[in-house]
């Protein structure tokens, strides 16, 4: 039950809306509908009691920040530009103004204007 609210929780209360945008969710997540945490109304017991609280490890955010720049790398590699890294490592500079746009599927560098 955990593991379904966890993968929703961003959109419960549109997932959980009705039974059928329920479904929608679960087909979209491969989730069987039989399966014992498919159950719609238990699910939205679950969610409206609030008694639940979700939490992450910090490797999980490391892991997550490397994914992300694995992904977007590419398309920073591809310009011809230069970044400077502070020496404490705590922000990164290019020498032109950029800006990153978030897709379904994957990250796109933007010149910004000016």
């Amino acid at each position: 039950m955990l593991a379904i609210a966890h993968k929703s929780i961003g959109e419960h209360a549109r997932a959980l809306k009705s039974r059928a945008s329920w479904s929608r969710v679960l087909k979209k997540m491969n989730v069987p509908f039989d399966s014992p945490e498919a159950d719609y109304d238990k699910m939205r017991e679950f969610v409206e009691s609030e008694q639940y609280s979700l939490s992450a490890e910090k490797e999980w955010y490391i892991q997550q920040g490397i994914e992300s720049a694995n992904m977007i790398a590419p398309s920073l590699q591809a310009r011809h530009w230069q970044a400077y890294v502070s020496k404490k490592g705590s922000f990164i500079a290019p020498t032109i103004p950029w800006c990153l746009k978030a897709g379904k599927k994957k990250w796109s560098v933007l010149p910004t204007p000016g």
